[in-house]
């Protein structure tokens, strides 16, 4: 319990002041959180449009893909991209500095798999042009349908 008044309005203060830099921590994480992509994959199967859209939220390299087939049907499911790390040793040249270094990133792969409302599936496969962007940096690749058919796809 606070001896004075002066020391009980310190410890309000301090205690409003963590309050405040507590919520503007949450509001900052709660906005990037929010932050999300959402584009579209033009696709064609036998000269038909089919029309493909993501949706890759900011802290995940995977997301959710739709896609309306030249007769309405309609498929959703979930796509990911592909991650790497390696570690390794290194010296310096004229150097006798010895480092440890490590590094992760995305490779240039992306897969999804979809699911038909009439019971038929879908397999994507991408190639990223930008793999650290995720989808969002375009690329190349095809979908198979369980029927045999193909969807190319640009984006």
């Amino acid at each position: 319990m606070p001896s004075n008044k002066w020391e009980a309005a310190m410890r309000v203060n301090w205690s409003f002041g963590t309050l405040c830099r507590i919520l503007s921590a949450g509001v900052l994480l709660a906005g990037l959180s929010a932050c999300a992509t959402n584009g579209v994959i033009h696709g064609r199967m036998s000269g038909q449009l089919v029309k493909l859209r993501y949706h890759q939220s900011f802290w995940d390299q995977e997301g959710t893909i739709t896609a309306t087939m030249p007769d309405g049907e309609h498929f959703s499911g979930k796509f990911v991209v592909g991650t790497s790390s390696t570690t390794g040793i290194g010296i310096g040249a004229g150097s006798d500095h010895l480092g440890l270094f490590t590094g992760s990133g995305n490779t240039s792969n992306a897969a999804a798999v979809l699911m038909g409302g009439k019971g038929d599936s879908m397999y994507c496969v991408f190639t990223l042009t930008v793999p650290d962007d995720g989808l969002e940096g375009g690329g190349v690749g095809h979908c198979k349908l369980s029927t045999g058919q193909v969807v190319n796809a640009t984006f």
